[in-house]
Parts: structure tokens; sequence; C-alpha cells
């Protein structure tokens, strides 16, 4: 990976670029979902190595990215809704349960966990580990290219 060109889109950052013409709705949800999609393949397309980091809520993109985007690498950071209710840094999770707001993913909209992704990470275990798991599969996946 050393001498790559990494470009991280975070799906944050990436609704706040697209100045709120996006709300929180399923259907909102995935048109920005098939933005980050189109949006990863040109970048990937151009030599960069492209770390996508939404919540990943549609089988159909998943398929769409595995099916157009070169080296795609799906990678799930799985957690339980619970430890999300108490971990969001920003309490959405918390908020969503208690009805204060809508639209959350797993409590009040559906989210389709992957089916098959290329590596699954627990979140729950301390950063170090989480990280040490990723670095050991994206070196045995370097190794097998």
């Amino acid at each position: 990976m050393l001498g790559k060109s990494v470009v991280q889109l975070d799906g944050d950052v990436m609704r706040a670029i697209l100045d709120g013409r996006f709300g929180h709705s399923t259907n909102d949800r995935h048109a920005l979902a098939m933005i980050y999609a189109r949006m990863s393949r040109e970048l990937a397309d151009q030599g960069h190595d492209v770390v996508c980091a939404t919540v990943s809520m549609f089988h159909d993109v998943r398929a769409w990215n595995r099916a157009n985007i070169l080296h795609y690498c799906e990678i799930w950071l799985r957690i339980t809704i619970e430890e999300l209710v108490v971990r969001h840094p920003r309490g959405l999770y918390a908020r969503g349960r208690t009805g204060h707001i809508r639209h959350v993913p797993g409590i009040d909209i559906p989210l389709e966990e992957p089916e098959a992704p290329d590596v699954t990470l627990d979140a729950t275990l301390p950063p170090e580990g989480v990280a040490a798991t990723l670095f050991e599969f994206l070196e045995t996946r370097k190794e097998a290219a």
C-alpha cells in the first residue's frame, strides 16, 4: 500500500458537500449511496485507492460496486444497534430509539447487513485489535494479488 494514492470519502462529509440536497429517508439514502458508488468508481478508475466510509445499507448498491469497481473490497465494521446506542458520538441511535429523531438505520428504517463481505471487523474489540485484523487481511489480499 505504500506509495499508493488513497482517497477517503466519508458519508457525513459527502452529505455536507452536497449541501443538504438529500434527507435521511430510505430513498434519499439510496440515492446518496449510488452517488458515493459512482464517485468511488471514478476515483478508482483514475488510479486511486478509495476508502468510502458510510452506513452501507443496500444489497443492490454493494452488488453494483462489485460489478463496476475494479478490485472492490467490502469491509464490514460490525456493531450491534445496542452498542451504537451507547457509543455513537452524536447520540443518533439513542435519540432514534426514544423517537426523538426519525430515519435512523436499524431503528426505524431497514438496514440490509452485508451478506458476503470480504472481511468482517468486530467493532466491539479495542481499536488496536480492529486495526490488526484489517492490516492482516490487507496483507493477505496483497499477497494473493
